[in-house]
């Protein structure tokens, strides 16, 4: 039994474009959450160590592009 999977074509990006505009809509905001961990990029107290990190309870990003803004939130438990 022969079997062949391939792609339906080379896509152009404006197809790629419409096609998610039509699927989604107009979209003028995107806002997004969830939580990780974070460093402080090349800021180790002592060199050779690990950065410092703290893991947040919480990160929400808002962007809004009618408005050409985006707003970053983190939240942290403070330590016990």
């Amino acid at each position: 039994m022969l079997m062949s999977v391939g792609c339906g074509g080379v896509r152009d990006l404006n197809t790629v474009l419409e096609d998610a505009l039509a699927v989604m809509g107009d979209v003028s905001s995107i806002e997004y959450s969830g939580a990780g961990l974070n460093a402080f990029f090349g800021h180790a107290i002592n060199a050779g160590e690990a950065w410092p990190r703290r893991a947040p309870s919480s990160f929400t990003a808002r962007i809004n592009y009618d408005q050409v803004s985006v707003q970053n939130e983190l939240e942290f438990t403070q330590a016990a």
